[in-house]
C-alpha cells in the first residue's frame, strides 16, 4: 500500500464504487485534497472516479530528515521514502567508533549488548576502556512491513537482535486477493503453501 494525494473538483468521491479498494484516509490537506492509503491495485479505479482531477504518490525527498525515522539524527537524512544506506551489525563485524556511527549502533552496543558507552571530549569509551572501534557479538535482522507507508518497522525502531526474534514464517495460512472487490476471492494456490 502506498499513500496518494487525491484532488476533487469539490465533489463527492462515491464511497460504494471504492469500498473494495481498502482506502484509508490519512488526512485532509487542503479544502479537495486528501492524502490516502490505498493498494496500487485500485489506482486506476479511483482515477476513473468522475470527481478525481488528480492522483499523485506521496513521495518524500531525499535528504529530507524525519525525526521519527531511525536513527532520529538530523546527520541522517532520512524519511520512509529515501531511507539509509545502513549497514546491519553482524556476530564478528567490526565498526569504527565515531560521533556518525554512534548514532547508528549505541543503541545496539548498550542495550542489546550489555555495555556502556560513555563519550567524553573526544574520546568514546566503552565499559570505561577507550575504544576506536567495537565488534558485535550477535546478527541483527530488519524488520519491514507488508504496508509501506503505514507500517511501523524497522524504519522507525531499527534493526532487531537475533534473540529477540521467537519464531519463523514457514508457510502461508491464509491469502485473499483484495483487487477482487468487496468479497475478497481466496488465494487457494497460496494456502498453506511453504515460504521460500
Amino acid at each position: 500500500m502506498n499513500s496518494y494525494y487525491v484532488t476533487t473538483d469539490g465533489g463527492q468521491i462515491n464511497a460504494e464504487a471504492l469500498a473494495g479498494l481498502h482506502i484509508e484516509v490519512l488526512g485532509q490537506t487542503a479544502a479537495a485534497t486528501y492524502e490516502i492509503l490505498m493498494p496500487n491495485d485500485g489506482l486506476a479505479l479511483l482515477k476513473s472516479n468522475p470527481t478525481v482531477k488528480s492522483v499523485i504518490p506521496v513521495v518524500r525527498p531525499a535528504e529530507q530528515f524525519d525525526p521519527e525515522i531511525f536513527p532520529h539524527d538530523p546527520r541522517f537524512k532520512w524519511n520512509l521514502d529515501n531511507f539509509g544506506p545502513l549497514e546491519l551489525p553482524k556476530r564478528g563485524w567490526t565498526v569504527p567508533l565515531n560521533d556518525s556511527t554512534l548514532a547508528l549502533y549505541r543503541c545496539a552496543i548498550e542495550l542489546y549488548e550489555h555495555n556502556t558507552v560513555e563519550k567524553t571530549g573526544y574520546t568514546i569509551l566503552v565499559n570505561g576502556i577507550a575504544a576506536s572501534a567495537y565488534t558485535f557479538k550477535m546478527n541483527y535482522y530488519w524488520m519491514m512491513g507488508d504496508n509501506r507507508h503505514n507500517s511501523l518497522d524497522s524504519r522507525f525502531w531499527g534493526y532487531v537482535p537475533e534473540d529477540h526474534i521467537i519464531g519463523k514464517a514457514i508457510f502461508t495460512f491464509f491469502s485473499t486477493d483484495a483487487t477482487q472487490g468487496l468479497l475478497h476471492e481466496v488465494r487457494w494456490n497460496r494456502v498453506l503453501k511453504p515460504i521460500n
